[in-house]
């Protein structure tokens, strides 16, 4: 700061001065995609890296430090199957998945800032579809007239009903076609 007198030979005086400017927690996180499709194997290990979040925040410092987290619900619902790592965002799978059981899910992420006051978030959806694998082998269930082994007279021509079969797969596509012989 400089200071000057009035008189006939002006004198000044100097100090400086230090000013920091600290700031405001005025901009929110934005996820680089707030919608995310993506697919993956039930066969996919515990461990598995599902997707990478990326959210960035346009202030400084601790406002601008983004962490993760599932949603309240998603936690609740999903949170033995899937985990995040609150500070790089990668979503990965915590138990293996069995699509038999369940072949989808859409999973909410909360990306927020560090402030300590007026905490800023952003969030994101994630629907998760998975794949089939050839998991499950076919069964086969007779179905029979009566408690007694089956039998067919010697003299029964071509085309003779023999007995009633049902055979099913609880794979998908080509995993649960199958073929019967005798």
């Amino acid at each position: 700061m400089l200071a000057t007198d009035g008189g006939h030979q002006a004198l000044t005086g100097t100090l400086d001065i230090s000013i920091e400017v600290t700031d405001a927690n005025d901009n929110s996180p934005v996820f680089d995609k707030s919608t995310i499709n993506t697919t993956v194997s039930e066969n996919a290990p515990t461990g598995w890296i599902v997707t990478q979040l990326r959210a960035t925040d346009n202030d400084i410092g601790v406002n601008a430090h983004v962490t993760y987290k599932l949603s309240d619900q998603s936690a609740s619902e999903y949170g033995d199957i899937f985990k995040i790592d609150s500070q790089s965002g990668e979503l990965y799978l915590g138990k293996e998945l069995d699509r038999e059981k369940q072949d989808f899910y859409r999973i909410h992420v909360v990306a927020a800032d560090s402030a300590e006051v007026d905490k800023k978030s952003a969030h994101a959806s994630i629907s998760v579809h998975v794949l089939d694998v050839n998991d499950n082998s076919p069964h086969i269930r007779m179905y029979a007239k009566r408690d007694t082994p089956l039998e067919i007279s010697s003299m029964s021509g071509p085309d003779t009903f023999v007995q009633h079969f049902v055979v099913n797969d609880n794979d998908l596509g080509n995993n649960a076609r199958f073929w019967c012989w005798l």
